[in-house]
């Protein structure tokens, strides 16, 4: 039926009550109702809308869901900035053998391949979300192939540093993040409680050499994140309705946005092929804390398709998402397997460290050596 034929009884329906009543006040009353209807659905109209305003309205939409889940109760300013560093150092990993996603912190995170400027920027835009202003700073050591970025943050009015890819942060002999100056005047009491890399020869010198006295000409840190004009009036809208309506609308919105794209060349990602469009489907549930709908992804990507470049990639996030659900003695066997069949994968590392919190989780005993250096109340497999 066309929206013609609906339309003309319609018209005729609103006629013959209006000749009963007032007719300007059921104008207004209309009007009204109609306004609100158009506020209620307004995400889903955007999805008929320019294709940059539609990616720009679920991005946006998305950062502020990763963030609340992400960062969660966390009042302090602190807290929220190692809860996101461990969501990121748990989330994003660096095979240097794999380019990088650049386009968008989005899209870093939907990759799950992030180095550490891209990681810095992460920190930064989800920080945003909570009120806190932070950004990366890109450290440039004496020589051209010694580069490095690091995030700064501003806890109690001091910019904290921290280096996301390590999992480290930098603290001073109270536990408070130090600052750049600690770092750079080589404060003897700057200091980490992370173990391992961090306390090696090596590292110490990587350090020394990018936090070098002559620092001006070598650091460069990009504006902090300042949204201002069309661009924040939809960030507040955005904001709103997901304060408003809770994370219930915003799945209706993002299962409706996934299925529109679903045909559409997206950024970095191809959507046209059938297994990139569900591992990218898989990546954005599974960042949202929809892990039931991102584990059915994941497992219809490893019967469909695996010759897919995904395949290994989401083997060891699908194994992610079961330590999340709790289901920790299943992922266990699911990553030893996929130890035993990938041993020279440049994810090793990283299904390592899941089978680390694994066994934390199963039999006790110490945090996992990659444990980001974090209070407790931060891990992201808490």
């Amino acid at each position: 039926m066309s929206f013609r034929r609906l339309y003309r009884p319609a018209g005729i329906f609103l006629w013959v009550l209006d000749s009963r009543t007032d007719f300007e006040g059921q104008m207004k009353k209309y009007l009204f109702l109609s306004l609100a209807i158009i506020l209620f659905f307004w995400p889903f109209l955007s999805l008929f809308g320019p294709a940059r305003l539609r990616d720009y309205i679920y991005r946006t939409y998305t950062y502020a869901v990763i963030a609340d889940q992400a960062i969660g109760d966390a009042a302090d300013t602190q807290l929220a900035a190692e809860r996101v560093l461990d969501f990121i150092h748990c989330s994003v990993f660096v095979p240097f053998s794999a380019p990088p996603v650049d386009a968008t912190p989005l899209n870093d995170l939907a990759s799950g391949i992030a180095r550490c400027d891209q990681q810095g920027n992460i920190f930064a835009q989800l920080l945003s979300f909570k009120g806190i202003e932070a950004s990366f700073i890109d450290l440039r050591g004496n020589s051209r192939y010694r580069t490095h970025s690091v995030a700064r943050v501003l806890i109690n009015g001091r910019w904290g540093i921290v280096d996301i890819m390590h999992g480290v942060i930098l603290k001073d002999s109270s536990g408070a993040i130090a600052e750049f100056k600690d770092i750079q005047n080589k404060n003897p009491a700057f200091r980490s409680s992370r173990k391992g890399d961090f306390n090696s020869e090596w590292f110490v010198g990587f350090y020394n050499n990018l936090f070098a006295p002559d620092y001006p000409p070598n650091y460069w840190a990009p504006p902090i994140i300042k949204v201002s004009g069309t661009r924040k009036v939809l960030r507040n809208l955005v904001v709103f309705y997901h304060d408003l309506l809770g994370k219930v609308y915003f799945s209706l919105f993002q299962d409706a946005y996934l299925l529109a794209v679903r045909n559409l060349a997206h950024e970095a990602f191809d959507l046209t092929r059938p297994d990139e469009r569900l591992y990218y489907r898989a990546r954005n549930y599974q960042l949202c804390a929809r892990f039931a709908r991102a584990r059915e992804a994941y497992q219809e990507l490893a019967r469909k398709f695996p010759e897919s470049q995904y395949a290994e990639r989401a083997a060891v996030f699908n194994m992610s998402v079961l330590m999340k659900e709790g289901e920790w003695k299943a992922a266990r066997d699911g990553l030893k397997d996929f130890l035993k069949s990938n041993k020279a994968h440049n994810r090793i590392s990283v299904a390592e460290n899941f089978l680390e919190w694994c066994n934390y989780h199963l039999e006790g005993g110490a945090l996992p050596e990659e444990a980001s250096d974090v209070v407790p109340e931060a891990f992201y497999f808490r």
